[in-house]
């Protein structure tokens, strides 16, 4: 058995998401981890999923995002699920933005009181990586509160932005991969600060 790849190399590392249909996107190795977390400063940092866009667009920026990183970067909800605690009140206080099919749906399986773990796709494809969940946006078929803001139907940047990349896969999956790159390498860790790990998952022992 091999043993995990160091993360002291600074060469660009082809990360595959080709199982999931994807392509394929270089990331820099070499970035000092931290030996300590908080879950108190992650939740400060993270955009949560009640958000309106200028508040989505104002803590992007406050990290050195840009809009078309937000929406480019939310693209990362073409895969996975989200619990019915995060998209009830979309469901239920929201219904001029939801598509009638759709919240019927979502309705069966998350009702106004009930079970907060229930789970619903975050796109209509949740295990491909594709451009259904730009689609579904422009549809009215998005889950979370934050997944419509970015697409409000009145013709504003970020309209624009989602309807770009539902219809050009290619240039979301390039821009998709050089925002990641820009995430990656934002407030590095220098000097003596924190370690570079043998072990990318967890912190060096010993």
């Amino acid at each position: 058995m091999s043993s995990p790849a160091p993360t002291s190399s600074l060469l660009p590392l082809a990360t595959p998401l080709l199982q999931f249909g994807g392509s394929s996107y270089d990331v820099l190795l070499g970035r000092r981890d931290a030996t300590t977390a908080s879950i108190d400063d992650a939740d400060d940092t993270i955009p949560n999923p009640f958000m309106d866009l200028p508040e989505l667009l104002a803590n992007f920026q406050a990290q050195g995002l840009s809009l078309r990183d937000l929406v480019v970067l939310s693209g990362a909800h073409t895969l996975g699920y989200s619990r019915c605690v995060f998209y009830r009140d979309r469901l239920y206080n929201e219904t001029g933005s939801l598509d009638p099919t759709y919240a019927a749906a979502l309705d069966e399986r998350c009702p106004p009181a009930g079970d907060d773990e229930a789970l619903a796709s975050l796109d209509d494809t949740p295990t491909t990586v594709d451009t259904d969940y730009y689609q579904g946006i422009t549809q009215g078929r998005a889950l979370l509160h934050t997944d419509q803001q970015l697409y409000l139907g009145d013709g504003g940047d970020s309209d624009a932005l989602v309807q770009y990349y539902a219809e050009s896969p290619d240039k979301f999956w390039a821009d998709f991969g050089a925002a990641m790159l820009k995430l990656g390498g934002l407030s590095p860790l220098t000097g003596q600060d924190g370690e570079v790990r043998e072990d990318c998952r967890v912190v060096n022992q010993g």
